[in-house]
């Protein structure tokens, strides 16, 4: 299963794709603006960090070109504890999002 931080257009693009594999899809937004095409497409969608375990985090929101993180460190620590793998749309170089994830040895792959 897997979470998507963001809802924008590539978030939207990945959603479908990982639908269309069979995946299970959660997707949290900072708000309610953009989720209803998410919960059409079938995704569960969230503007609080839900009390879930996913195997895969893509990071699609813009944090990591702020060199920021989509959300807090210590509830994404504890989405990474049961991940195995992170994935940040971000490409070129090392997001606070992928250090993280590489600080708590979970594999991880920017969007190269």
């Amino acid at each position: 299963n897997a979470l998507i931080l963001g809802s924008g257009g590539s978030a939207k693009a990945l959603a479908c794709e990982l639908k269309k594999q069979g995946l299970k899809v959660s997707v949290l937004n900072r708000s309610a603006r953009g989720l209803d095409f998410f919960q059409r497409l079938g995704c569960d969608c969230f503007m609080e960090p839900p009390k879930s375990t996913f195997d895969l985090i893509i990071n699609a929101t813009s944090a990591s070109l702020n060199n920021e993180l989509p959300l807090n460190k210590e509830v994404l620590k504890g989405y990474f504890k049961e991940a195995k793998l992170a994935y940040d749309l971000a490409y070129g170089f090392l997001t606070p999002f992928l250090s993280l994830a590489k600080e708590l040895k979970i594999p991880f792959q920017d969007g190269k």
